[in-house]
């Protein structure tokens, strides 16, 4: 561990410059909106890795340290670590040039320059705005096109110029805005990639399986999806609320992003015992900056093997040499399916297809099973994994209570698998927040309501508002998250049921349908009032026992207008064949 003793532990990153040359690497690249029949226009938004030169000799370092066999056991030294190496540093950058795109494209994976400006300072910075942009060039009209209608524009020495969103985090999370000009690769001295390590990697389904044998007993009851903007946290708690992460996102777009509203002291971290992470992108892991690195880096993880960012390899390697633990499960072996608890599988989904492959390779998670007096509910969370590409086993348990949905409601899939296991009372969880892609999708949403699925917004949202990427009604909401009880006790049910009927016992059958003919019902004065002052009596005693046994399930689950004629109708047959 010599080098790792060598280096100033004490000495913290400082990620952000007024102006300079960083390097950067993309990490994403999502289409918005293209307008194919205009070569140039289009609206794209690039993710990228950044370093500066200080976080490129950090990085150097690190690739040294992990590779060293005699990392020592020292509490203090694993703390200083930690804080020494680990950090998240991105840019986001929108795109509305597709001839950008292909220049992007062209560095292949590789590392590339870009220069930067700091937008706050940008006014006092005439000379050198002047220098990149050129003389003929004005800085006001700049200043329009690029920072406020967030435009690309070509520069006097031929370089794209656009605005870009820094954001790093080593906790807690910070961001700035910058005038970015795009250079082109540089052959010498180019930061190192770090690597995911193989030993980090299980061998075997044996290896995973001993790895959670702790977890044997786990029994999962309810579902936290938290609203943390545009990205995807869920948490699943058994009965002590102690609970396992699936997915620790957070949105990308730390500045501009006014809907999120969790925060670090809303989850009590020391209850988390697992994270099952779906895939690597960022909007799936950003959130571990709300957290304290030491006690999230200790606990058990699961995750794909498929890693592309240097933030994501940074965080494997870090997590590997501090646990001390495997947590990679590779597409070479037969991990298809792993039971965790009682009443959990982890789903490793396979796909072949080069696009969008770390998505569709990710881990999906399933709910399903019965235990004594108890009716669970069947609940999906599906990741970023495209319905057509989820585990086989799916084509014929598709019929769901709770399903999380694809993509923040993305509409880029061929057909959604699954449908309603309650008469179109099933739960259907959008994760979402202020946004560019106009997520959720109305053809989402239309496609989750034609298969039976009422929708929930975790940003609180009506389910058809398009985000117009100002935050105003996003900031204004107060949703933290949306939860959802897993169970039911079968004396609960037993216990609604008889509202219902005796509910609807106080009144003569004849009061809803004046006659029966050819085994049709024939309504007499079922618009009197009656049928509406049955339903809110019903709603009212319902929602006291809902209250009273703490459970969290919407009202509609167990009350609703085909729930009350099919009870209403049972009773007059009953009534007509006497």
């Amino acid at each position: 561990m010599d080098s790792y003793k060598k280096i100033s532990l004490r000495n913290k990153l400082r990620p952000f410059i007024d102006d300079g040359e960083v390097w950067a690497k993309v990490i994403d690249i999502e289409c918005n909106k293209v307008y194919s029949d205009i070569e140039e226009n289009g609206s794209f938004t690039v993710t990228l890795d950044i370093l500066n030169n200080r976080m490129k000799k950090k990085d150097e370092m690190l690739h040294k340290i992990i590779n060293e066999k005699d990392f020592e056991d020292n509490e203090e030294l694993t703390k200083e670590f930690i804080e020494n190496y680990m950090y998240i540093s991105f840019m986001k950058i929108e795109v509305d040039d597709v001839r950008v795109i292909k220049k992007i494209e062209g560095f292949n994976d590789d590392w590339f320059k870009l220069k930067i400006i700091d937008i706050d300072k940008f006014m006092k910075k005439a000379e050198k705005i002047i220098a990149m942009i050129g003389k003929n060039n004005n800085i006001n009209e700049l200043y329009k096109q690029v920072i406020i209608d967030k435009r690309c524009i070509m520069n006097a020495n031929k370089n794209w110029v656009m605005r870009g969103e820094w954001t790093f985090s080593a906790s807690p999370v910070v961001s700035k805005s910058y005038l970015v000009e795009l250079l082109d690769t540089f052959e010498e001295d180019k930061p190192k990639k770090l690597e995911v390590p193989e030993d980090a990697i299980f061998s075997s389904k044996e290896e995973i399986l001993e790895c959670i044998k702790d977890f044997n007993t786990f029994h999962f009851n309810k579902i936290k999806v938290n609203h943390v903007g545009q990205g995807h946290n869920s948490i699943l708690l058994n009965h002590n609320e102690e609970f396992v992460f699936y997915d620790i996102g957070f949105t990308l777009s730390y500045k501009r992003d006014k809907s999120k509203k969790l925060k670090s002291e809303d989850v009590n971290i020391d209850k988390c015992k697992m994270i099952i992470l779906s895939h690597w992108d960022l909007d799936h892991y950003l959130g571990i900056a709300l957290y304290d690195y030491e006690k999230l880096f200790n606990k058990v993880w699961i995750a794909p093997s498929e890693a592309k960012s240097q933030t994501a390899k940074r965080i494997i390697n870090i997590i590997f040499k501090v646990s001390k633990r495997k947590l990679l499960i590779s597409d070479y072996i037969d991990t298809e399916k792993i039971m965790l608890g009682d009443n959990l599988v982890i789903y490793r989904n396979k796909s072949s297809k080069a696009k969008d492959y770390i998505n569709n390779n990710g881990l999906s998670i399933y709910i399903n099973k019965k235990s004594k007096n108890v009716n669970l509910l069947k609940l999906v969370s599906v990741g970023d994994v495209a319905y057509e590409n989820m585990h086989k086993d799916f084509k014929e348990e598709n019929k769901l209570d709770i399903l999380v949905a694809y993509h923040h409601g993305s509409g880029n899939y061929k057909k959604n698998i699954f449908e309603s296991n309650n008469n179109s009372k099933s739960i259907a969880i959008i994760p979402v927040g202020c946004n560019t892609h106009k997520h959720p999708t109305e053809i989402a949403i239309n496609d989750l309501k034609s298969k039976g699925f009422n929708i929930y917004r975790t940003d609180g949202l009506k389910e058809n508002f398009k985000c117009d990427n100002k935050c105003e009604e996003c900031e204004i909401n107060n949703n933290k998250y949306i939860e959802f009880d897993l169970e039911i006790n079968e004396e609960i049910k037993e216990e609604l049921d008889v509202i219902i009927d005796e509910e609807i016992s106080r009144y003569p059958p004849d009061s809803f349908y004046d006659r029966y003919e050819d085994g049709v019902f024939h309504s007499g004065v079922f618009h009197s009032g009656i049928w509406d002052e049955v339903y809110l009596n019903i709603k009212s005693e319902i929602e006291e026992v809902l209250e009273r046994e703490k459970i969290c399930l919407p009202i509609e689950y167990f009350i609703d207008d085909n729930i009350i004629d099919d009870r209403i109708t049972d009773a007059y047959i009953d009534s007509y064949n006497d």
